[in-house]
């Protein structure tokens, strides 16, 4: 068994293993894909219309997107607290509202200020792959930076 102090002196070890570093992450979704989801969300919790004409269906239509619509533009300026941590394969993400750590493996990182880094990740059609990452202070960002360039997926 090889203990983590004896990993250190190692040339292969982990030299991000141990760091956390505390960012905001806003994700970066079309707006189509926030207002379907608030409607879908929405729908869940709404009162059906008493009558099924024409009028009264086109009605609860238009009033379940156009809420829909305003909680998507007010929600998209949100950005969730999160601690950023290295793994030997990827990078970990923790946050308050998930049990689970969530796994990152970038496929494009730009650095756009001091305090910002847009990161690009491969996935499915539908899946969210862009986000922003927000830093308090320029040293966490260089080290995010490194830490997301580290792990960026091979063409």
């Amino acid at each position: 068994m090889i203990y983590p102090e004896t990993m250190e002196d190692t040339p292969s070890s982990n030299v991000f293993a141990g760091i956390e570093i505390q960012a905001e992450l806003k994700p970066i979704a079309p707006l189509w894909q926030w207002v379907v989801g608030l409607m879908f969300f929405i729908f869940g919790f709404a009162v059906f219309p008493q009558t099924f004409d024409l009028v009264s269906i086109a009605l609860f239509i238009l009033l379940l997107a156009g809420i829909a619509t305003v909680l998507a533009i007010l929600s998209r300026k949100k950005a969730i607290p999160v601690t950023i941590t290295s793994k030997e394969d990827c990078v970990l993400i923790r946050d308050p509202t998930r049990r689970g750590e969530g796994k990152l493996i970038p496929s494009k990182v730009v650095q756009e200020d001091d305090h910002t880094i847009k990161v690009q990740r491969a996935g499915k059609r539908l899946e969210l792959s862009q986000m922003e990452f927000r830093f308090a202070k320029a040293e966490d960002t260089s080290r995010a930076m490194l830490l997301f360039q580290r792990f960026l997926m091979k063409p």
